[in-house]
């Protein structure tokens, strides 16, 4: 597994990360405002990206979804309460499920605070993150 994170120079101090499967070369978006910038970062490390995960609904983490889609065909994970609240979520997520990709697994985490449906993600240790 790699983690790529890419500054997005905007008055939020917005990261956006990929994660990609180093064995398979499929990637996953995680919370991407820029989509085209998302894609363009995934084809020059090379992965296609096949899944998009907001980590929460707030404008600045969801906003590159569309056009992460329309260019891959990804599809949009989120917490399940964030369903109605992102447009075109997919698969809703719940504390204990994991997310998988190639060799990637991670374990979703309810972590609400900065807002109520608010997830992160776990990867164990010797998954070498």
């Amino acid at each position: 597994m790699k983690v790529y994170r890419r500054y997005m120079h905007n008055s939020l101090r917005n990261f956006n990360y990929l994660i990609g499967c180093e064995q398979t070369r499929e990637g996953i978006a995680l919370d991407p405002l820029d989509g085209e910038g998302m894609v363009q970062l995934a084809r020059e490390e090379g992965y296609n990206i096949r899944l998009i995960i907001n980590t929460h609904e707030h404008h600045d983490h969801i906003e590159g979804n569309p056009a992460v889609v329309a260019a891959t065909g990804a599809q949009v994970l989120a917490h399940t309460n964030a369903m109605k609240k992102i447009p075109g979520v997919d698969r809703g997520l719940n504390a204990g499920d994991i997310v998988s990709l190639g060799s990637i697994r991670m374990k979703v985490l309810h972590t609400p605070g900065h807002t109520p449906v608010h997830v992160c993600l776990l990867v164990a240790a010797e998954d070498n993150a």
